[in-house]
């Protein structure tokens, strides 16, 4: 669950950063501001390759793929155990 949590954390700084490159390009910042505009875009970029490495390596060894399966075969494990736990053996008879 946590490596989840990290990887969903990481991918929405990386698009924010992303994101934040497109409205600098789209609304013409990088005519009027110049040099600033291209830093901001340059670490911008950066911190987008930064936070997107985690999701990326995670995607490549299949680390997230494996933990939404174990979390899918979870739920479907534990209801037939719940189900199976009173049966006519187990269940007290009235004397």
């Amino acid at each position: 669950m946590e490596q989840i949590i990290v990887n969903a954390i990481c991918l929405l700084v990386s698009l924010a950063a992303v994101a934040s490159v497109i409205w600098v390009l789209a609304t013409g910042r990088v005519g009027m501001e110049g040099l600033d505009a291209l830093f901001l875009i340059v670490v911008a970029l950066l911190i987008a390759a930064a936070f997107s490495w985690i999701p990326f390596q995670s995607l490549r060894q299949g680390k997230l793929k494996n933990l939404m399966k174990a979390r899918a075969v979870k739920p479907a494990a534990v209801a037939p155990q719940a189900a199976s736990a009173v049966t006519p053996e187990t269940r007290e008879r009235p004397s």
